[in-house]
């Protein structure tokens, strides 16, 4: 049962047509750097730093706020399937509303011009 919404997630992702944008593969991320590499600062659609209003731009991967990167290396942490599963459906969803109020608005600019 564990990782069940992550899998499904995954399944569904490979269902129907590839080219929109409910049917293309969502990346649900297990870290495989340190917890030292950043992420990047600046504008960016990344779902950690979109359900953080931002907050996690810049941040080491240790330092980000929620279950974004779990740990592999030295070794996987052991409730990753929890934490992952957790992460789909209370965190991704608000990522993903997030996005699609930025992209309305992208797609506002492009059509005024």
């Amino acid at each position: 049962e564990n990782g069940k919404v992550a899998l499904q997630a995954l399944e569904n992702s490979f269902s129907g047509d590839q080219t929109t944008g409910d049917a293309l593969l969502k990346r649900y991320s297990i870290r495989y750097a340190t917890g030292d590499a950043s992420l990047p600062g600046g504008f960016m659609t990344e779902m950690s730093v979109l359900a953080s209003d931002g907050l996690n731009l810049g941040k080491e991967l240790n330092d980000v706020s929620g279950e974004w990167y779990p740990k592999c290396w030295p070794k996987v942490d052991i409730d990753v399937d929890d934490k992952i599963d957790h992460l789909v459906k209370h965190d991704v969803p608000v990522a993903q509303e997030k996005l699609g109020a930025i992209m309305a608005e992208v797609m506002k600019l492009f059509q005024s011009r």
